[in-house]
C-alpha cells in the first residue's frame, strides 16, 4: 500500500494564550476520516522550518476538528506542520 500523508494546511490556526504560563493552542480542521494518526511538528521559527522540530506529537484523530493544547511552551514565533498519516506507517 503506498504511503499516504495528507498535509492539513487549508485551515490551520495557532495562537499563544498568555496566562501564568505560556500555552500554545492549536486548532486543526479538515480531517477526512479517523484512520491512522495525526502528527504535529513545531519549529522555533520559519527559518528553521524543515530542520529539527522543538516539539513532536502523534495523536489519535476523532472527528474532522481537533484542538491540541501545549502547556509551558516557550514564548515567541513558531512554525507548525500538521500531517494526517492515514495508514499509520510513521
Amino acid at each position: 500500500m503506498p504511503k499516504r500523508l495528507i498535509l492539513i494546511g487549508l485551515v490551520l490556526t495557532a495562537q499563544v494564550l498568555l496566562a501564568s504560563e505560556n500555552i500554545l493552542v492549536i486548532q486543526l480542521e479538515g480531517f477526512l476520516n479517523n484512520a491512522g494518526k495525526g502528527l504535529l511538528s513545531v519549529f522555533n521559527s520559519r527559518e528553521t522550518f524543515s530542520d529539527d522540530p522543538i516539539y513532536i506529537k502523534r495523536f489519535d484523530i476523532s472527528g474532522d476538528r481537533m484542538t491540541l493544547v501545549l502547556e509551558d511552551f516557550p514564548k515567541g514565533e513558531v512554525a507548525i506542520l500538521a500531517l494526517h498519516d492515514e495508514n499509520d506507517d510513521k
